[in-house]
């Protein structure tokens, strides 16, 4: 490792790591001088209890997108069968319900994407441009229940039936 690539190193790990740890604690004792450790404190605890609630209540986007794959997958599984098989569906004439089966897949894809996208909307308020008045009001996890009016499980109503 030449010298040019260790100080680089040293003054990446400075800026990330060293830099912002120092900062907080500097800032931490000027805000401290001004209003006494409460107050610091406890901002810095209101924000961890918000936090905390926050991980709470949103939705798992990791599952989300585990079954908008799966629904992406259904579909592409069903038009490679397709493709794969078009000589014996226009021979066989079964291109009504060769469409009946891709347009079920799409729907279905469509209206999970747009179910999922909602649920995003409404479950990641961390996301939003407003996120930091919405992290510093009190009942953020009653207004995020009274949005979602019941959970997150996709209502009948998007499904069609």
């Amino acid at each position: 490792m030449t010298s040019q690539a260790w100080a680089t190193n040293v003054a990446f790990l400075y800026g990330h790591s060293f830099k912002p740890v120092l900062e907080f604690f500097l800032s931490l004792h000027e805000a401290s001088k001004e209003l006494g450790y409460a107050r610091p404190v406890g901002l810095f605890a209101t924000q961890t209890v918000v936090s905390i609630l926050m991980k709470a209540v949103t939705p798992s986007l990791g599952a989300m997108i585990q079954r908008e794959a799966a629904a992406e997958g259904a579909f592409r599984h069903a038009h490679a069968r397709l493709i794969t098989h078009a000589e014996e569906v226009a021979f066989l004439q079964g291109a009504p319900a060769e469409r009946t089966i891709l347009d079920e897949h799409m729907d279905q894809n469509a209206s999970m994407r747009r179910w999922h996208a909602l649920v995003r909307e409404a479950g990641h308020p961390t996301d939003s441009p407003r996120s930091h008045e919405i992290s510093t009001k009190v009942g953020v996890d009653s207004a995020l229940r009274n949005e979602c009016k019941g959970g997150f499980t996709t209502p009948k109503h998007i499904h069609g039936a």
